[in-house]
């Protein structure tokens, strides 16, 4: 039988330590959850992010390898 203490995710980390590693502010973690464009769940009143969130957000926003262009002589 499982509780839902193991159930919980293991990877689990608060609006500070995503800023943190999206080298961004505390408000701007919170400006995205308002925008919608990360996801997150909650804990009673606190908001955390699973690392699956936060690659998907990084993965999402990721632009493409620019392609070289003609070379001009």
């Amino acid at each position: 039988m499982s509780d839902a203490a193991s159930d919980a995710p293991t990877d689990a980390m608060t609006a500070e330590e995503v800023a943190l590693r999206l080298k961004i502010s505390k408000s701007g973690v919170y400006a995205l959850i308002k925008a919608g464009a990360i996801g997150h769940y909650k804990v009673g009143r606190k908001i955390r992010f699973s690392a699956a969130q936060l690659r998907a957000y990084v993965e999402g926003t990721a632009c493409p390898a620019a392609r070289p262009g003609p070379v001009v002589l």
